[in-house]
């Protein structure tokens, strides 16, 4: 199993920042995994809320990511504060 963070290294204050979180299984095996135990891609709290499973704090819902196959999700943010 495999996590991947992709985002910009570097964006302009007027450009839409895109982050993705992704789960990779590169195993010959399935892998077993809680969809409310996924969280992220997040920046900073206090200025986006978290990204979560739409039933996040729900009953945990198991997923069985077959050989070489992934999961993941796609944030978009936008006025995020600049770094200092």
């Amino acid at each position: 199993m495999r996590i991947e963070i992709q985002c910009p290294r570097l964006i302009k204050a007027s450009e839409l920042c895109h982050t993705r979180a992704i789960l990779f299984n590169d195993s010959y095996r399935p892998v077993e995994l809680l969809r409310n135990a996924f969280v992220g891609p997040n920046v900073h709290a206090a200025y986006q809320p978290e990204a979560v499973e739409a039933k996040f704090g729900g009953s945990d819902e198991a997923l069985a990511l077959q050989p070489f196959t992934f999961y993941g999700r796609e944030r978009s943010y936008s006025r995020l504060p600049l770094a200092r």
